[in-house]
């Protein structure tokens, strides 16, 4: 072997050690407040909270490790965070769209609950009331012992929910509440050439099985099978034809539905109520 090729590999073998070495040398080690990130979808909002979740330890928490009267991160290291995908109403009061870091300021009969528009802060070190985006009060209530900090969310539906707060013996419920029909609305509204037929397939659906508006639903399922006939299109609009009281025209479209069928799982969950449909409507 040439003098090159020895330099060469020996220069190859020294990167592989150096390589493995840095590999090796990563240590990753348990952290006092581990970051915890939990998230719901209440209606069509997304809701998310990403925090440091301290322990008690043995330690007096509310009161002493956290004071009462001042401003808390609510958490450990950064401040935590909430976003929410669209607008609510936090204890009452209307917030925006966006990141905010949630801070309290825990009292033994009432919390004072903010959410600050500069997100990503070093806890409150720097905190800035005047960026504040809200400000509720919310009264604390005796909670199951809990080590560390913990978010939650709880009792929620199409309009509403509490994301809770547990930690010590102290629960904290934030109601929160959606404007999940206005926001629906505006999606449908926004269906325009580019939507799929799926799109407004999925539109019929809600506007007739939950909002009870047949008329528009109609419409709406026409537009999804003029981009695209399928079993499931079919299907929904033979329903709303029969909730009209149009039973010779919904069976003709149930029949159709079954031709079109395919082998998902969907289709073969919806095929017996298809079938059973074709039957009543004879």
């Amino acid at each position: 072997m040439n003098k090159s090729k020895l330099i060469l590999n020996g220069l190859i073998s020294i990167g592989a050690i150096s390589t493995s070495l840095s590999v090796s040398a990563e240590v990753i080690l348990p952290k006092a407040s581990p970051i915890s990130h939990v998230s719901q979808r209440i209606g069509v909002t997304d809701v998310s909270i990403e925090y440091s979740s301290p322990g008690v330890k043995g330690r007096k928490v509310f009161g002493d490790l956290v004071k009462f009267g001042e401003v808390w991160r609510t958490g450990a290291n950064m401040c935590t965070t909430i976003t929410l995908s669209t607008s609510a109403i936090v204890a009452g009061k209307e917030v925006p769209k966006g990141s905010y870091c949630l801070f309290t300021i825990p009292n033994k009969d009432s919390w004072t609950v903010i959410l600050n528009g500069e997100g990503n802060q070093p806890g409150a070190f720097v905190y800035d009331q005047a960026k504040d985006v809200a400000r509720v009060e919310v009264k604390p209530e005796k909670g199951e012992s809990t080590e560390r900090l913990t978010f939650s969310f709880a009792n929620f539906s199409e309009n509403e929910g509490k994301l809770n707060l547990n930690w010590d013996n102290v629960k904290l419920s934030i109601p929160m509440e959606f404007k999940t029909a206005d926001l629906v609305n505006q999606n449908i509204e926004s269906l325009n050439d580019e939507s799929t037929g799926a799109d407004y397939g999925d539109a019929a659906k809600y506007v007739f099985q939950d909002l009870g508006d047949a008329e528009r639903a109609l419409v709406l399922v026409d537009k999804s099978i003029a981009k695209e006939e399928t079993w499931n299109n079919n299907w929904i609009k033979a329903q709303i034809l029969a909730k009209k009281g149009m039973n010779s025209e919904a069976k003709i479209l149930a029949e159709k539905a079954l031709s079109l069928g395919d082998e998902t799982v969907v289709f073969k969950y919806f095929k017996p109520s298809i079938e059973k449909a074709v039957k009543n409507w004879s």
